[in-house]
C-alpha cells in the first residue's frame, strides 16, 4: 500500500507532458482554424508533389519544422501557444495560400501572431534551430515572458495536485476497487465492484 502511496504522489508531482504541436495543413480552412487558434505560429510552405527531388525536400522539410516544434519550452511549457505548421502548396485546397502571403520561392516560412503574418520570411531552412531562431528574433520577449507564465501556472497545478493527493490519502473514505463475489443457491458468480462482500 506505502509503494502505491508512494507512486501516486509522483505522478501527482510530474508536469502533464503532451505531443508538440506541428500541423500538416493541405486546406485552406485548416490553415485559418491553426494560425488563429495558437498565438504564435510558424508556417512553412512547400509542394509535397512533384518531382522525387521535391518530394525529398517536402519531407525534410517537415523533420526540421517537427524537430524544431519538439524542442524544450515548445513541446511542453509553450504547447498550446506556439504553433508549427507545412502547408502543402500542391494541394488544390491550399494552392492559393503561398500567393496571398507573396511567396515565389519553395520552400519559405513565415512567422504568425494572432493569424496574421508578422512580416519575418525565411527561405530553404537548413536546420530547427534556424527555425526557431526566426521565431525569437520577431517575438523573443513575448514568448519569454509566456514561458514564465506557463511555467508559474505548472508549478501551481502541481501544488494543488500535490494538496489533492494529501486530502484524499488522510481521508477514512478512500476507496480502493475490489471485486466481490455473492453466493447464490446455483454457486458463486462475481457480482461488480464494491465497498464489501455481501451475501445472498
Amino acid at each position: 500500500m506505502k509503494q502505491i502511496s508512494k507512486t501516486i504522489l509522483v505522478l501527482a508531482m510530474l508536469p502533464t507532458v503532451t505531443l508538440a504541436k506541428y500541423h500538416l495543413v493541405k486546406n485552406d480552412n485548416d490553415f485559418d482554424r491553426l494560425i488563429n487558434q495558437y498565438n504564435y505560429s510558424v508556417v512553412c510552405f512547400a509542394p509535397a508533389q512533384g518531382s522525387k527531388q521535391v518530394k525529398e525536400d517536402f519531407k525534410d522539410l517537415q523533420n526540421r519544422v517537427k524537430a524544431a516544434a519538439g524542442r524544450d519550452d515548445f513541446k511542453n511549457l509553450l504547447r498550446n501557444d506556439v504553433g508549427f505548421l507545412v502547408v502543402d502548396s500542391a494541394s488544390k485546397k491550399a494552392q492559393d495560400l503561398p500567393g496571398d502571403f507573396a511567396i515565389s520561392k519553395f520552400p519559405t516560412c513565415l512567422v504568425f501572431n494572432d493569424g496574421a503574418a508578422a512580416g519575418s520570411k525565411l527561405v530553404a531552412p537548413k536546420s530547427a534551430s534556424e527555425l526557431i531562431k526566426l521565431l525569437e528574433q520577431k517575438f523573443g520577449k513575448q514568448l519569454e515572458t509566456l514561458t514564465k507564465e506557463r511555467r508559474e501556472d505548472e508549478r501551481l497545478d502541481r501544488q494543488e495536485r500535490i494538496a489533492s493527493y494529501y486530502a484524499y490519502s488522510s481521508s477514512p473514505y478512500a476507496w480502493y476497487p475490489y471485486a466481490y463475489y455473492p453466493y447464490s443457491r446455483w454457486g458463486v458468480y462475481p457480482y461488480g465492484i464494491g465497498w464489501q462482500f455481501d451475501a445472498c
